[in-house]
């Protein structure tokens, strides 16, 4: 079975894809980075946490063979939805997808926090062009319309950022149900708090939700209302 670990940008998905991939170890599943290595995967795979990026049907396609031959293992992406071809492979099981997404006005406070870090080394990639409202802005609308498409397919499974922080043992037991896999509440409780442990590679900011409310104007949370509104509540958020 290939593992899909999407989600957001700021989302915590770095902390949530290492959370998955010790899930499917304990359950007895294959190392993604032994996978990588043993099949030439590193153009594909890439970084620390196997960024897969754009998830054409051929890629999730090739992922997906070589995971029948090695067993389970997970992947990581921010890219767009997964093509309409790909619903077999979900229907009999083959692939499983969970995507985790966050308030998306939270998001924006955290592209621009993390941002701001990153121009006061003096180092210009990645978030560090958000440096005014209307870039950060622009890019959150995009995020947001992957959102929808992963929302929209059938099998896919949504986890929202809050509930991820808030309970991570709940989040990962209903994760072991989505993914048909068994993993005792001990074994949860370990990987929790090994990954929690971690300070590097997990590109946390603060990872609290509503922060929105004390950085931005009230111009600006309006616009989230007029524009994105639906959107927001359909996520399980207020405005």
């Amino acid at each position: 079975m290939l593992i899909i670990s999407a989600g957001m940008q700021k989302a915590g998905t770095a902390y949530f894809y290492n959370l998955l991939r010790l899930l499917v170890l304990k359950s007895g599943g294959a190392d993604a980075n032994e996978i990588k290595q043993h099949e030439g995967l590193s153009d594909v795979m890439k970084w620390a946490n196997n960024n897969v990026g754009k998830l054409d049907a051929a890629k999730v396609l090739k992922l997906w063979w070589i995971s029948i031959k090695h067993g389970s293992y997970v992947v990581k992406t921010h890219g767009g939805y997964i093509s309409k071809w790909l619903k077999f492979p979900i229907r009999i099981g083959g692939l499983r997808v969970l995507y985790i997404y966050r308030d998306p006005r939270d998001v924006l406070v955290s592209m621009q926090d993390h941002g701001n870090r990153i121009r006061e080394k003096g180092d210009n990639h990645t978030f560090a062009r958000f440096d005014n409202f209307e870039k950060a802005y622009e890019r959150v609308q995009r995020i947001v319309k992957v959102w929808s498409k992963y929302n929209e397919m059938e099998g896919v499974k949504m986890i929202r950022f809050e509930d991820l922080i808030g309970d991570p043992l709940k989040t990962l037991m209903n994760s072991c149900n989505y993914l048909n896999i068994s993993v005792e509440e001990r074994e949860l409780e370990i990987i929790i708090n090994e990954i929690g442990s971690k300070k590097s590679g997990l590109h946390f900011n603060r990872g609290v939700s509503g922060r929105f409310r004390e950085v931005l104007s009230d111009k600006q949370i309006s616009l989230f209302e007029e524009e994105m509104g639906d959107t927001i509540r359909d996520m399980g958020y207020q405005l």
